[in-house]
């Protein structure tokens, strides 16, 4: 076929700046990928001789005016013939060699276009390797303090993050740019253009991509890379913990006792010694005989908030109680009023006997001792004054006389301190004159050694009794009366794992008995059910014997409130007493145990940053294969990206853009852009849009149809007229 050229000879028809082609002078579909197209201006004398050869067949043309265009198409296997045959026009390049024109497909050629993209993908693998390698360094180890420039290990997580998300964007992006143009390779509508654009610059965009091609490009694979992106910060912050570990911090101490001997004065009475009380002793148990008892604390040294110790033992007072309801049975019989003035305790002078109803302990013996009840008029009935809670010694020291041998359930303990029975009767003087059967337990304290395992947690003592060691052994009796002096001879020696020995002197033992005199024995009573009940103990000893009474605003002896755990906080006073005193305790050391806030890597976190990581760099590989081997006959695209030069250089013609009409609104420019389908094609020297025939859209001054209408006229909506069937 003969080179096609021809030229404008119709100046007067249309005078336009620039020209819209016929079939088979320029354009995809004007040459058919078969050769490319040139454009060229004539000279005056060129424009005078020059004609278009061929005969072409067209029904109506409208040209440009002076100085004239010439639009030439060469094929490849005429491109020789027609430069010989024109000497005066120049030809164009073939198709293989504009395409080695633009860029060379060797390595070099890919690495000068894409290097900024792989020097950012390259940064971005670096902050991720950066971020492990300080993760691995530090993990299970104490959080660093001292870092360059006072930055911690978040500073430097989220700088290095931010770098990374931002690098690996860049990347991305640069990718989805790229493919854009190489999706309008192919009729595509020209709305995608715009798709591919915001993908290319957030989540937003990217999202919308997805939604409108699904997996018709590969550019959505970048899309799902900018979406997931959003996760870096949160995933980057839950990627590391600081939990806090207690690791030592210096040495703590508490007391422990071996030996309990206070500093109490004798007494010389007729040449014999006789033991005061213990002030000190008195003055920690007597809050616990008339309300709930004081806090005696054990000396203790711990620099930080927690402090721990190995077990150890101490010399304690232990307690226990048993339940002896089952002896006592409810009567109205003759008995000893000792509840009743002048309150004679234990057969301590006269009492006088009265008639009474209650729960007696030994009932069938001549006298028996009644535990809770009231006294009874025998002539009216009427209820006298009531006894509500009794506490009976079973070894009374001063006249040492016992009850059921001075003790009913703890004859295998030996050196007891006290062994009592206590009766109290629920809710107090309202639950005796009801006739309630009472509370009654047997209550012992005695000598003993205490393993105890102890701590101090945000300055909070705590221990806990893992073993109580007592002296089983069968001893004769301590006490040795010759009235009306009784001495107590009773030293006790505790050895309970063999290499350490706990030592009690009588002296000691008998000052503390001496001291539970103040509630032992002792009663609470009421005159009537209304009046408020009285404590009423015997306060005796060698020298001095008397009663006394007082109320209680807080009564520690009801059942309710729960008698032996009460006598076990006297037995816990007790033993924090013998490990206070200053003479005879001795320090056990501990570890006094500091917080330190570790780094606790959580690996799990980063599996998706590693992914997109990764996967960025796959996409990037590929993004850079596909424009470099994906041509057709025209060559391979620009590498323009995001480029916002490339879209002005190589977008739609005047023509085109005139067909679209005035868009002062961006949805206004979307609604006329709906149904355009453009293609990027060769036209003339470069790259172009080109608006594809069979699309179609409307506007004030341009319709452009697959077919003319019947009321059209050629020249005025068809300047080009018609070319093979088809309107142009």
């Amino acid at each position: 076929m003969p080179l096609l050229s021809w030229k404008a000879t119709l100046p007067e028809l249309n005078h336009k700046a620039s020209v819209r082609v016929p079939p088979k002078a320029c354009g995809r579909s004007l040459c058919n990928g078969n050769g490319c197209c040139q454009e060229r201006t004539l000279d005056q004398q060129e424009n005078q001789t020059w004609r278009p050869p061929g005969g072409e067949d067209f029904e109506h043309v409208h040209w440009s005016s002076v100085p004239s265009r010439v639009f030439v198409c060469h094929t490849p296997s005429e491109s020789t013939s027609s430069s010989d045959r024109n000497p005066g026009i120049s030809r164009t390049e073939s198709a293989s060699s504009q395409g080695a024109h633009l860029h060379s497909h060797t390595f070099t050629a890919i690495v000068s276009e894409w290097w900024i993209e792989l020097a950012c993908w390259y940064i971005s693998a670096m902050c991720l390797v950066s971020i492990f390698i300080a993760l691995t360094i530090h993990n299970g180890r104490p959080l660093p303090q001292h870092w360059p420039l006072g930055i911690n290990l978040n500073v430097y997580i989220s700088v290095f993050s931010n770098v990374l998300k931002c690098s690996l964007l860049v990347a991305v992006s640069s990718s989805i740019g790229q493919l854009k143009w190489q999706f309008f390779r192919k009729p595509q509508r020209l709305g995608d253009f715009e798709t591919f654009d915001d993908a290319s610059r957030g989540p937003w965009g990217a999202a919308l991509l997805l939604w409108r091609l699904k997996t018709r490009s590969l550019a959505c694979v970048g899309a799902a890379i900018i979406i997931l992106s959003i996760s870096f910060d949160p995933l980057f912050q839950q990627v590391v913990a600081y939990p806090s570990r207690s690791v030592p911090g210096g040495t703590s101490s508490i007391s422990r006792s071996f030996l309990y001997k206070p500093e109490t004065p004798t007494i010389f009475i007729s040449n014999d010694v006789f033991v005061s009380v213990d002030d000190t002793f008195m003055y920690t148990t007597s809050p616990f005989f008339h309300g709930r008892g004081a806090d005696v604390r054990v000396p203790m040294h711990c620099p930080t908030s927690n402090c721990s110790w190995t077990t150890f033992e101490t010399l304690g007072m232990c307690s226990s109680c048993t339940d002896t309801a089952h002896l006592l049975s409810y009567s109205c019989k003759d008995t000893m009023g000792d509840w009743l003035p002048p309150q004679n305790f234990l057969g301590r002078g006269p009492a006088p006997i009265v008639h009474a109803c209650g729960w007696f302990l030994n009932a069938t013996s001549e006298l028996p001792t009644m535990m809770t009840g009231y006294a009874v008029d025998p002539e009216t009935s009427a209820r006298g004054e009531a006894v509500s809670m009794r506490m009976l010694p079973l070894f009374d020291y001063l006249s040492y006389a016992t009850i059921y041998g001075a003790s009913l359930n703890y004859k295998n303990i030996q050196n007891r301190i006290v062994d009592f029975f206590i009766a109290s009767s629920p809710n107090g003087t309202e639950g005796t004159y009801e006739d309630i059967k009472p509370q009654m337990l047997e209550c012992v304290l005695y000598w003993c050694t205490k393993t105890i395992n102890a701590s101090s947690t945000l300055g909070t003592y705590h221990e806990e009794v893992l073993e109580i060691y007592h002296n089983d052994t069968v001893i004769p009796d301590p006490w040795t009366p010759d009235d009306p002096i009784t001495y107590y001879v009773g030293s006790s020696t505790m050895s309970p794992r063999g290499n350490e020995t706990f030592v009690v002197s009588n002296d000691s033992s008998y000052s503390m008995i001496t001291s539970f005199n103040a509630v032992l024995p002792s009663y609470i009573s009421a005159t009537d059910p209304d009046a408020e009940p009285q404590f009423v103990y015997y306060l005796a000893n060698a020298s001095n014997s008397r009663v006394r009474a007082r109320a209680l605003p807080y009564n520690p002896w009801l059942p309710e409130n729960d008698i032996s755990q009460h006598w076990a906080d006297i037995a816990t006073a007790m033993t924090n007493l013998f490990r206070s005193s200053p003479r005879e305790g001795v320090e056990h050391t501990g570890i006094a145990w500091k917080d330190v806030v570790y780094v606790e890597t959580m690996w799990v976190w980063l599996a998706l940053p590693i992914a997109l990581v990764l996967a960025s760099l796959v996409f990037l590989i590929l993004a850079m294969l596909n424009t470099t081997c994906k041509k057709n006959s025209d060559g391979a695209v620009g590498f323009w990206k995001n480029s916002a030069l490339a879209t002005l250089l190589h977008g739609l013609q005047e023509e085109d853009r005139k067909g679209l009409g005035v868009g002062n609104r961006k949805e206004r420019s979307q609604t006329n852009v709906e149904n355009l389908e453009v293609q990027l094609v060769r036209s003339e020297e470069s790259w172009r849009l080109a608006v594809l025939p069979q699309s179609s859209w409307t506007d004030s001054k341009r319709t452009f149809r697959n077919s003319c209408p019947d009321d059209c006229k050629l020249g005025e909506n068809y300047p080009l007229g018609r070319k093979e069937g088809n309107w142009i």
